[in-house]
């Protein structure tokens, strides 16, 4: 028996034509894949904007204010400023980083610091107290917290305005005496 040559050269086209098919869409997605790579490797990376942070200080010192009734460490970068009986005035580079007041007049003081830019407030947490801080935001970007505390041995309200970056340092050093 003789086979016939017609089916299986039809057969053989047809995988031909179905191969040629199957390559075609597969050099499309490649060539979809290969522009994509090329726009993400066109594109220039740009260098990230973040404001430069303070360089860390090697030492810290402890500060003591009897009359308010607490005590904590800070950099040796600052400097006291101004220091009452009540209140204590920090600076770095000339600027103003850190104010405690726990006078009567205290309010009126520290507000004079956090009218000086934009300003927004949240709760935080403060040593197991509930305390409200506002955020001034500053000419230059330099951000302050406002907050007052309340001395857990004297009872005394003590009121500060500090530098954003210098908060955790305060909240895991501070003590309060009495």
């Amino acid at each position: 028996m003789q086979t016939k040559k017609g089916p299986y050269l039809l057969l053989t086209i047809l995988m031909i034509i179905v191969a040629l098919v199957a390559g075609v869409q597969l050099g499309r997605q490649v060539e979809q894949t290969n522009k994509a790579i090329n726009y993400l490797l066109s594109v220039t990376p740009r260098p990230p904007t973040a404001a430069p942070t303070p360089k860390l200080p090697e030492k810290y010192l402890t500060y003591k204010q009897s009359q308010c009734g607490l005590q904590f460490l800070y950099p040796d970068t600052l400097t006291i400023v101004r220091e009452t009986t009540t209140s204590a005035e920090f600076a770095i580079n000339k600027q103003p980083a850190l104010y405690l007041d726990c006078g009567k007049d205290a309010m009126l003081h520290v507000t004079s610091y956090m009218l000086q830019g934009k300003v927004a407030t949240q709760e935080a947490q403060f040593q197991n107290q509930n305390i409200k801080i506002t955020l001034t935001t500053l000419d230059k970007g330099n951000k302050q917290l406002f907050f007052s505390i309340i001395n857990t041995q004297s009872g005394k309200t003590i009121w500060m305005t500090i530098r954003e970056y210098l908060y955790p340092l305060l909240e895991k050093t501070v003590e309060f005496i009495p």
